[in-house]
């Protein structure tokens, strides 16, 4: 299965020395994941007995409204050395920017990015939208609420990285990725009924499409397929309101 994704050749940020603990893959020592505000990682809780998929870390973190966020990880360079990588980035269940890592290239060096932004491509020109935390507003009617709505609700609150080995990585004609600014829909204002059971209090967001530079475009085949990643760090994200109890997040849902 191909796939098309954007990667900038400049860094996107300089890279923050962080005074917390990021999210360590136990199989895979220096394999790691965090998220960024203001250039600080947020502090991360593990989950109070929950059970998550193989070859997956899960960490709670606590959403703040407004705040522009980004996520940096690391792939040691003695990860998957053989394989050229992709890092897939999703929020609430949308992917919003996946980039690449050719190891056979530049194999002496650890894999060290942070991603603040999505990019697509409109008319021919390259566009960015930085993430964003944003509070959902719950109303207090308690008309009816229908089973697409909860689906939707419930796909909110976790941002996870995936990353893939893949294969035939190459340059791709522009005019093929034509599209629209990325969309990320949730609604305003949701029933409170329709929360119900749910911990949920904030959504992600994108900012307005800007102009970005320096953007390749790359299409590439999944070795293991799109939907097995070799690791994937999982955030679920809460308000401060929740039950942050210590280094657990516990979960009264």
């Amino acid at each position: 299965m191909q796939r098309y994704h954007a990667f900038l050749s400049t860094k996107l940020l300089n890279l923050v020395t962080s005074i917390f603990i990021m999210v360590n893959y136990p199989s895979h020592p220096g394999l790691e994941a965090e998220i960024l505000v203001e250039g600080q990682a947020l502090t991360e809780y593990r989950a109070d007995n929950e059970a998550f998929p193989l070859n997956t870390v899960t960490r709670y973190v606590e959403a703040t409204h407004g705040s522009r966020f980004s996520v940096r990880f690391v792939v040691p360079k003695t990860c998957w050395a053989d394989n050229d990588l992709a890092a897939t980035l999703t929020m609430d269940g949308v992917e919003v920017r996946t980039q690449t890592k050719r190891r056979h290239a530049d194999g002496r060096r650890d894999w060290d990015c942070t991603t603040e932004f999505s990019v697509s491509r409109v008319q021919g020109n390259d566009l960015k939208q930085y993430f964003h935390f944003n509070q959902l507003d719950k109303a207090d009617n308690t008309g009816p609420v229908d089973d697409a709505l909860k689906a939707h609700i419930m796909s909110k609150g976790r941002i996870e990285l995936q990353l893939h080995r893949i294969r035939n990585l190459r340059s791709m004609t522009p005019t093929n990725v034509d599209s629209l600014p990325l969309v990320l829909p949730s609604p305003v204002t949701v029933p409170e009924e329709a929360t119900k059971g749910s911990a949920l209090s904030h959504v992600t967001s994108l900012s307005p499409a800007e102009p970005v530079s320096k953007i390749s475009w790359k299409e590439c085949e999944y070795i293991d397929g799109p939907k097995r990643p070799v690791a994937a760090f999982r955030f679920e994200y809460r308000s401060r309101g929740m039950r942050f109890t210590g280094e657990w997040y516990v979960n009264e849902g």
